[in-house]
């Protein structure tokens, strides 16, 4: 679920006891990652240590299936991101501009280059 409270986005999951907090919508997503991994970490200690319920098991496979599809999407979208990015190419204006400026000096309006000589 999502809201604003005071200003502040607000994300809560409907099946844990998990919230985020934030002063706009991506840092509050983040707080709410954050606080996913540390509750996921957390049961994963009790679990090693043979002292979780059966009910936080259960949790921890469901978040941490959760969190892992989630991280696998974003994965898939950042490549996909990156694959319809156009190629880099780099220019080089600094040398270009210096040329013109020496062909424009050079250059003779008429476009005639014959010169009198007096001599």
């Amino acid at each position: 679920m999502h809201w604003l409270e005071e200003g502040a986005h607000v994300i809560r999951s409907s099946e844990f006891e998990l919230i985020g907090e934030g002063d706009d919508l991506d840092e509050a997503v983040r707080s709410f990652i954050g606080h996913a991994l540390d509750l996921l970490a957390f049961l994963t200690e009790e679990i090693e240590r043979g002292e979780a319920t059966n009910h936080e098991v259960r949790v921890a496979g469901v978040l941490g299936a959760r969190l892992a599809q989630a991280y696998r999407q974003v994965s898939e979208d950042r490549e996909a991101q990156e694959n319809q990015r156009e190629p880099f190419i780099a220019l080089s204006f600094g040398r270009r501009h210096k040329r013109q400026r020496l062909n424009a000096w050079l250059s003779h309006p008429t476009g005639n280059y014959s010169h009198r000589s007096d001599a």
